[in-house]
Order: C-alpha cells, then sequence, then structure tokens
C-alpha cells in the first residue's frame, strides 16, 4: 500500500492483502510473485484501485487474425518480439490455449534461462519470472503431441493497465 494510506514501518502489515483481508472468500487469492497459470491478475494502479495487470513494454509481433497461433516446428514454438526485451525485464506472460485433456509440463526458454512451467487445459494466461534484457524471442518446447496455441507473449514489468477499467 502507498506510504500516505499505510506508513512502510508496519513491515507486512503494510501490504494490500493485510489492509484489504479477503474480500470474497474462495474468489480472490493474493499472489506476491506471479509463477504459473493464473487468469484474470490483478493490479493495484497510482490511484489504488485495482486494474487487469499488463505486462510491458516488449510484445510478440502482431499474427494475422487467420493465424492468431504461432506455429509449432519440430517439437517448439518460437515466438519473436517486436522490440528486444528491456535489462529491467522481470515477468514474462503469455496467453495459451491447451487441447483438452490433463496438465502438461514443458520448458520455456528467454534468453540464457530454461524454466518448466505446467500448463492447465483450456484457455489461460501464465507468468514466469525472468531475468535479463536484449532478448528477441522465447521459445516452447517439449509439448510433445498435445495442441497447444500460444498466442501473445509479453516481457517486462508488470503495471496496471490503462485499458481497462478500475474493479470497484
Amino acid at each position: 500500500m502507498p506510504d500516505s494510506i499505510v506508513p512502510a514501518i508496519f513491515g507486512r502489515y503494510s501490504q494490500a492483502s493485510s489492509v484489504i483481508g479477503d474480500l470474497d472468500a474462495g474468489k480472490l487469492r493474493w499472489v506476491r510473485k506471479p509463477d504459473g497459470t493464473i487468469d484474470d491478475l490483478g493490479w493495484f494502479g497510482a490511484d489504488g484501485k485495482l486494474y487487469q495487470a499488463w505486462v510491458v513494454p516488449a510484445s510478440s509481433v502482431a499474427r494475422p487474425q487467420a493465424h492468431a497461433c504461432w506455429p509449432e516446428q519440430r517439437g517448439r514454438i518460437v515466438v519473436k518480439f517486436s522490440v528486444p526485451t528491456s535489462i529491467y525485464s522481470w515477468m514474462l506472460r503469455f496467453g495459451y490455449l491447451l487441447g483438452p485433456s490433463s496438465p502438461v509440463a514443458m520448458t520455456v526458454s528467454y534468453g540464457t534461462s530454461t524454466r518448466e512451467v505446467t500448463l492447465q487445459p483450456g484457455l489461460h494466461a501464465a507468468y514466469l519470472p525472468i531475468r535479463g534484457g536484449n532478448v528477441t524471442s522465447v521459445t516452447f518446447a517439449g509439448l510433445g503431441t498435445r495442441p497447444l496455441c500460444i498466442g501473445d507473449v509479453e516481457a517486462g514489468s508488470i503495471t496496471a493497465s490503462p485499458y481497462t477499467k478500475p474493479i470497484p
């Protein structure tokens, strides 16, 4: 929480989750470090209101409407960024659609690091902590024969989306 609302001297008690608490039991989950599949992630804006989370500044190259999924070649999906990522990037977000059945573990390579992530069936968003910049693409591998559509990918910092209305 901003120091103007709750001074930082209160330590963990100055965190939004402690001040606001459980607003709607079972429907709200506080996350300190987004990692894995998280749908509808919210982020507090400078005005103290809750907005949809947005990862900026680097995003994947826009795909044609008829071919919204990045193509799979030899068991890998390579997604190119429209600009190289910033050295201050700390979060990777990607939208995906995984065919029905059970969750699948796959590897995601960003720069010189490789992480394993478990994807859930259906249409979702996943977040992975990352480090480093000047990366021009991200690679998804280890899918096997499962149908997977990777749509958009963003790398950078999480902020409140200026394109969505706050949640009252």
